[in-house]
Order: C-alpha cells, then structure tokens, then sequence
C-alpha cells in the first residue's frame, strides 16, 4: 500500500519479477509501465492440489483461507505459464476458482480445456473469492464443495 495504491508483483512460472499490478483503493487496475503480464505467487511452493484464481486480491483471500493458491491477473491468459508452474512443482490436481460472472465462467473453462492433470471448477454463491472470505466462507466449505463436483480428466475436457 502506497499512496492509495496497492502494488502486486508479477511473476513467471519460476518466480522471477516481470511486472508489477497495481490497484487503488476504488478498484481501477493498471500496471506498471513496462511490465509484463504473470501470475501472483505465493511465497512458498504449493502443495499436489493447487487452486487457482482470478486475480491478485482473490490470491490474497485463497491464502487467507490457507489454500496453496495462484492467481492470474484477469479470467483470460497465462496459461503457458500457469502449464509451467504446474510441470515445475509436480502438482498433481486443479481446482479453478472463478469469478461469478460470464467472463470469468468462459476464462475458466478455456483455462480446464488446456490442463494436463485432472481439474475442477469451484464458483463462490457471491462474485469472488474476496467476497466469500468477507461474508465468512471457510476452506472447509470449498473442501466439502470440491468433493462433489466433476472432475475433468485431461484430454476429456471440451
């Protein structure tokens, strides 16, 4: 936080710094100039299960909610470099996060089609992750929803 703005670095699959998020306190988004586009990681590698998400401040709830967590920074792109991280670290499954929103179903779903493990799709009964957390939600509810959704196997996605 500086000045009202909040400031994300963004990173590749092997967590170097390639641009930096910024985001102020009414919510307009930019970056920093010169800056590419990449992932919000976490300080630590993530475990077999990685979700992911939809931008830095929904990364910011996933690991309040201390789930191993990735963000993306919009419902569209990286993909290339979330493939990386997910071959770099050996995860085993996916459980996509998205946003409750047309955008953010169609990123999702264009994300599941291109993932070589198995994957799922988790949508918050609120707009985000962030507001989930805000109004309560809990790791164990996403745990007790995620064991009953479908699965996709690689190569079985469309």
């Amino acid at each position: 936080w500086h000045g009202g703005t909040w400031a994300f670095p963004m990173r590749d699959a092997r967590d170097n710094m390639i641009g930096i998020r910024l985001r102020d306190g009414k919510g307009h988004k930019w970056a920093v100039k010169g800056s590419k586009q990449g992932l919000f990681l976490p300080d630590r590698k993530p475990d077999k299960t990685l979700f992911i998400v939809e931008g830095p401040t929904d990364c910011a709830a996933a690991l309040t909610l201390g789930l191993s967590a990735i963000g993306r920074p919009s419902c569209l792109g990286q993909e290339d470099l979330i493939l990386q991280y997910i071959r770099l670290y050996s995860v085993n499954r996916t459980i996509i996060i998205c946003d409750n929103d047309e955008p953010g179903l169609r990123g999702t779903a264009k994300l599941q089609t291109k993932l070589p493990i198995p994957s799922t799709i988790f949508i918050p009964p609120v707009k985000d992750l962030r507001e989930f957390l805000q109004l309560g939600g809990t790791a164990e509810m996403i745990d007790s929803a995620t064991k009953d959704l479908v699965w996709q196997m690689p190569g079985r996605c469309t």
